[in-house]
């Protein structure tokens, strides 16, 4: 087992020279062991450091104690630094309403991040194939599609499992060759949890089907592994071209295959941390297929779609408090800088040019930011859309509403009061995005250029 253990870290580039590596230690057989390849091999990996943490759930009383007085003594007897915290998931339950085995897998990650973090190792974690398999057979059951079937990967940013492509029994072998002693977590006997009936119901039926049945299940990973990853990559070039302003093009993404359009949508949950499932999945598809409505996600968030776009919303939002402001070019500053709602740092500049310098310079760049400052009547100002607003863009011969021209521009309802719209005295002579209005637009008589530019503080 020492070998495929060996084979699996270069396989994977689990480790580089000078890493730092801590040991996910239960007590259990399978963290022993691992423990046990590490503290053999450390040299030979060319480790910095090595440590060990143990989270005690103080799910199993005394028992819960004694995994973690075992483990405390096994680092001391090998003078390896460990990390131990304890925490009480039955509370963690109530609190958030989650079940045993999910507030348990939550905070085991949660202190891998914060020792990861704190000290720079990576997490190598105890999962064998056996879990592994047993895990792809949960997941067809709970139908998550395509994607469980890829059980539990070998590297993910930075945890580690060496042990990924060893089985149960290679390990408690590994254990007994060796004199490893470990605990035995009483409840791993007991059907109480959907894995243990798994572990011992299903998988024995499948090695009866296929003595070979491992090597079965390391070949269908593999594969799903290499479809998955390619499959990833066409969904975010996807999710590039469809998004616009916050915004997903409903055209676009309807004309995406479903695989990909599932798949999209599942990456858009996942950024707002919303369970994905199939049945959701298909739901948020009908909404915006349909183009009208939205559907409530969770407490905080939902879908809102229309004939031209969707989007995740918050469903707490409020509106942008009105905001104007006048610009003025005082004392001789050729130069301003203004800040307003969505951390948006405007920077206006008064530039007098020759047209030869003007032409050179600007032709070059997006002139629909470029307004001829003469032709501006009266006083400037930056504000918010208001009811009834309206512009001719530079070279266009059409006058469009505001509220037309940002439903043209896939601008969610939701971000249009947030939208800088400049006006002097006769109206609307600039919007972010849009440009400016034909009134002012920069031509060969043009001798100073009101010059502006928008960036995120």
């Amino acid at each position: 087992m020492k070998h495929k253990i060996t084979d699996i870290i270069d396989k994977y580039h689990m480790i580089n020279d000078g890493d730092s590596i801590c040991v996910a230690l239960s007590g259990g057989a399978d963290s022993v062991a691992l423990f046990n390849y590490f503290t053999e091999n450390k040299n030979i990996l060319k480790l910095n450091k090595l440590y060990a943490c143990h989270l005690n759930h103080n799910l199993r009383g005394e028992e819960s104690d004694r995994d973690e007085n075992y483990v405390k003594m096994l680092c001391a007897k090998n003078k390896i630094e460990v990390f131990v915290k304890s925490v009480d998931i039955n509370a963690l339950c109530e609190e958030y309403g989650t079940s045993v085995e999910e507030t348990a897998r939550n905070a085991r990650y949660d202190f891998f991040r914060e020792i990861h973090e704190k000290y720079g190792c990576k997490i190598a974690t105890a999962h064998t194939l056996s879990d592994s398999m047993e895990t792809a057979l949960f997941n067809m059951a709970r139908g998550t599609g395509t994607r469980g079937l890829c059980g539990i990967t070998p590297k993910r940013d930075y945890i580690i499992r060496p042990l990924i492509h060893c089985s149960r029994q290679e390990v408690e072998k590994y254990c007994c060759e060796n004199e490893l002693n470990f605990v035995t977590d009483s409840t791993n006997n007991e059907d109480i949890y959907t894995r243990n009936r798994i572990r011992h119901g299903i998988i024995p039926k499948l090695y009866e089907l296929n003595p070979a049945v491992e090597n079965a299940f390391i070949r269908l990973f593999e594969q799903e592994e290499s479809e998955q990853s390619y499959l990833d990559m066409q969904t975010d070039i996807a999710y590039n071209e469809i998004k616009s302003n916050n915004v997903f093009i409903r055209d676009s993404f309807l004309c995406l295959h479903k695989a990909i359009a599932y798949r999209l949508l599942a990456k858009i949950l996942s950024e707002y941390n919303i369970e994905v499932s199939f049945l959701r999945l298909k739901l948020l598809y009908e909404y915006i297929l349909m183009g009208s409505g939205s559907v409530q996600l969770n407490r905080n968030f939902y879908l809102k779609a229309n004939s031209n776009y969707f989007e995740i919303t918050d469903n707490e939002k409020t509106q942008q408090n009105y905001f104007e402001e006048e610009i003025c070019f005082e004392n001789g500053n050729l130069e301003l800088r203004k800040i307003f709602p969505g951390n948006k740092a405007v920077i206006l500049k008064l530039i007098q040019c020759e047209q030869s310098i003007k032409f050179e310079k600007y032709f070059k760049k997006d002139l629909k930011n470029c307004l001829d400052y003469d032709k501006i009547n009266g006083s400037i100002f930056i504000r918010q859309k208001k009811e009834g607003d309206k512009i001719t863009l530079s070279r266009r011969n059409c006058t469009k509403s505001l509220k037309k021209l940002f439903t043209e521009m896939k601008i969610s309802e939701d971000h249009r009061d947030k939208q800088l719209v400049m006006c002097d005295d006769n109206g609307v002579i600039w919007v972010e995005q849009a440009g400016c209005s034909k009134q002012t637009e920069v031509d060969n008589l043009t001798k100073n250029i009101l010059e502006i530019t928008i960036a995120e503080e």
